[in-house]
């Protein structure tokens, strides 16, 4: 049965183009939670080097924690630019904000900023 609703499902992907151009989008902006998440996953370059299941789900659980601070600061601030925005009169329809995604992450340095007061 499951062979039959896939095979009934890629057909229906093939000939409806509504369906693979949405299909795209959520891809897509999945691949950006990905992005967002291999750039601040650097330590240990990247990978889980301990086989313990509490250290794993602690550093998971810490990278995920800190992705939802990023989505909720760039969502907070998206909203006042939009708002400003929309108080200029520069926004017109929310169809432009369709396209923005939370997910940006250019702007954020993951090393830090280090001052040294050297005489």
């Amino acid at each position: 049965m499951g062979r039959i609703f896939k095979t009934l499902f890629i057909l229906e992907y093939l000939d409806n183009p509504s369906l693979r151009s949405e299909a795209q989008l959520y891809l897509n902006r999945h691949e950006s939670k990905n992005a967002l998440a291999r750039y601040f996953f650097f330590g240990e370059e990247g990978e889980l080097r301990r086989r313990d299941y509490e250290s794993q789900m602690n550093r998971m659980s810490c990278l995920s924690l800190l992705i939802n601070c990023i989505v909720t600061w760039n969502t907070r601030y998206i909203g006042k630019i939009v708002d400003q925005l929309r108080k200029e009169g520069n926004i017109q329809t929310s169809e432009i904000l369709f396209h923005i995604s939370p997910l940006m992450h250019r702007h954020i340095n993951p090393y830090g900023v280090y001052y040294f007061n050297i005489p």
